[in-house]
């Protein structure tokens, strides 16, 4: 050391930060029948006119996981790549602390850049691992993931690749590997047990992680018949889904773009599951509730009740069928939706759904007092008795009570602020004088009844707009 100093070496510096690695690993799960999404993504990243890619789905499907992988991909195989970015924007973002994260990976994270004006960080990062237009020679790409479609569109991305649901045999391979043979050969009753636990599951990778680690540990019939029973009648009780899998559902819902649309998602959940529901008696219904009401015309709030539908099919909180003319719920997404209405703020209270839960006679009235929205259908109900008191109640659905066949005088004496009324599909054969009491009634259905003759009464109903009676 002696010898190189007197020649006149400098040793002020010895050593040195050593610059972050071109990829960083992060931790994650493989994907289950994601496979095909995966090479989908990666054969984009390999396209030159390609800069930008969205990856879109429902809240919980894999976004994150199948990006997970993507990361790693890049540390097994040859690329072109200087460096691999990963960045979290939160729900309510920190700009501050997402460009210092880049400028870090980028190295140049000082006390200099510190100082500098979030704008002034920002044309930085631009000409350093911004994405420019494409026909400017830069070879940098961008992949993000996103519950909303239409943001894809709004980002500009040149790829959007949605990630989907699993199918039933990848659900049910996923549920097998995470609960382990030591449950499902536990007692010859529960493989298919097993399997009527991973159906209510519907595909959901976080629904079926959450579910599994639950039962991991369940060794008993008993066990399993429970957490069916749990998860078809109220499965924000079932562990882990009213802490883990629903908050993060309902971050699609919070990202809706009004309160408007927000009452029409929740107004959805009334339907029993596994639904078709119609679009346009749908859109009656809402136009009735009085929810469309940006339009003074009909026409004009038809088109706004299909903008919303098309909001919340994009936002993937509704499902458009085959048949362009119907949606449906995911039925996790249906048990967020009620979890919301039953648990929180405002709507708390309002809805009472016992959609398809075997009653042959209906709840206490008691509970009616306070309630806004009700919802029956699909039961065994016989009859309807009795003068409940709902001076809040506006939607009543009865419809597909197969025995349904009478509605006593007296029922609808103190709802004067209904204004749906369905009991499509029921074996009515008249209805009660007293539907004169109805005076803010909008909608009623009658299709499917065996009703020959409507009574006189129904002259005072002068609020109603839509009157259905086609046969069944």
């Amino acid at each position: 050391m002696a010898t190189l100093m007197s020649e006149g070496r400098n040793f002020e510096v010895v050593a040195d930060i050593v610059p972050p690695a071109p990829v960083e690993e992060i931790p994650g799960r493989p994907t289950v029948g994601l496979e095909s999404t995966f090479d989908k993504v990666w054969r984009s990243l390999e396209e030159e006119h390609v800069g930008m890619i969205g990856l879109y789905g429902l809240g919980g499907v894999g976004k994150t996981t199948l990006l997970t992988q993507i990361n790693n991909h890049f540390l097994k195989t040859s690329h072109n790549f200087d460096v691999v970015i990963w960045v979290v924007v939160s729900k309510t973002p920190n700009l501050e602390r997402v460009q210092n994260e880049i400028w870090e990976k980028v190295g140049f994270c000082d006390d200099k850049w510190k100082s500098k004006s979030r704008h002034e960080k920002a044309k930085d990062i631009w000409r350093e691992v911004g994405i420019p237009p494409l026909d400017q020679q830069n070879k940098s790409k961008l992949i993000f993931t996103t519950r909303s479609q239409d943001l894809c569109g709004q980002m500009g991305a040149h790829k959007k690749i949605q990630v989907k649901s699993l199918a039933w045999k990848d659900s049910w391979d996923l549920f097998q590997k995470y609960v382990g043979k030591d449950a499902l050969n536990s007692d010859p009753e529960i493989p298919e047990l097993a399997e009527m636990v991973a159906k209510e599951c519907c595909g959901l990778p976080l629904a079926i992680i959450t579910i599994e680690r639950a039962m991991a540990s369940k060794v008993t019939p008993q066990d399993w018949k429970h957490a069916i029973r749990v998860l078809q009648t109220c499965a924000s009780n079932f562990p882990g889904m009213g802490h883990r899998v629903y908050p993060l559902l309902k971050y699609s819902y919070d990202s809706l773009p009004s309160k408007i649309v927000q009452s029409c998602f929740l107004y959805c959940s009334l339907f029993r599951e596994d639904f078709f529901i119609i679009k346009e008696l749908l859109i009656y219904q809402w136009i009735c509730e009085g929810f469309l009401d940006e339009f003074d015309d009909t026409d004009g709030a038809r088109n706004q009740g299909f903008n919303i539908i098309s909001t919340l099919v994009h936002a993937f909180l509704l499902d458009e069928s085959l048949d362009t003319r119907l949606v449906k719920f995911h039925d996790v997404v249906r048990d967020m939706a009620l979890w919301i209405t039953s648990e929180m703020g405002e709507m708390k209270g309002k809805f009472l759904v016992q959609a398809s839960a075997g009653l042959t006679q209906a709840p206490d009235f008691v509970k009616w007092t306070t309630i806004e929205r009700i919802s029956l259908m699909d039961n065994q109900i016989v009859k309807f008795t009795g003068s409940p008191t709902c001076p809040n109640l506006s939607i009543l659905l009865l419809d597909l009570n197969c025995d349904l066949q009478m509605i006593s005088n007296g029922f609808f004496q103190f709802m004067p602020n209904l204004r749906v009324l369905s009991l499509s599909n029921t074996k009515i054969v008249e209805l009660p004088s007293d539907i004169s009491n109805l005076v803010s009634l909008q909608y009623l259905d009658l299709s499917g009844t065996e009703i020959k003759k409507l009574p006189i009464e129904m002259k005072n109903l002068v609020q109603l707009k839509i009157l259905r009676l086609c046969t069944s």
